[in-house]
């Protein structure tokens, strides 16, 4: 071996290590928000089936979700405590516009809407930045919709709302 060529190894390896470790931290980070994709998209779809076919509530504004006895309570504790009560939206849809929640039946729907902010786990957008990668964010928002037809007829809303006229989940 060469004098010249002794420190070429190394030379090597210091610049091929950043790019290594932003890869590792690439599958990774892909990793835990793909889970958070899952969750999120699994806790809406069970929220609004259970909301579907159970005998689940709204219950008043200003009192907290936690169980299973509400909707938003159910797509909670399915997602394994990632989500909380504030980021589950439920409403109804109805085909006649102002129709009064207590008149919401069979054949209407229900939908849930998800919306979640994942904080990335890793150091990806620091360590993005200290080596010119470029500035990535912090944080993703992941958002899931879930529709399903009601199969029982609901009591009024405790609230007093009419019931939802708003789109379903193609919207």
């Amino acid at each position: 071996m060469r004098k010249a060529d002794r420190g070429q190894a190394v030379v090597e390896t210091a610049l091929l290590l950043p790019f290594l470790i932003f890869l590792l931290l690439i599958v990774v980070e892909f990793g835990f928000a793909l889970h958070a994709y899952l969750n999120v998209q699994a806790s809406a779809r069970e929220a609004a089936r259970a909301a579907a076919v159970g005998t689940l509530i709204q219950p008043p504004v200003g009192t907290p979700c936690e169980g299973t006895l509400t909707i938003k309570g159910r797509a909670v504790s399915a997602s394994t405590d990632l989500l909380t009560c504030n980021e589950v939206a439920v409403t109804y849809w109805n085909q006649v516009a102002d129709t009064p929640v207590s008149i919401i039946g069979r054949g209407d729907q229900v939908v849930v809407r998800v919306t979640h902010t994942h904080n990335f786990i890793t150091l990806l957008g620091d360590f993005a930045g200290a080596f010119g990668f470029g500035v990535l964010p912090n944080a993703i928002t992941i958002t899931a919709c879930a529709d399903a037809r009601l199969e029982r007829t609901y009591p009024p809303d405790p609230n007093g709302a009419p019931a939802s006229v708003a789109s379903d989940c193609g919207s």
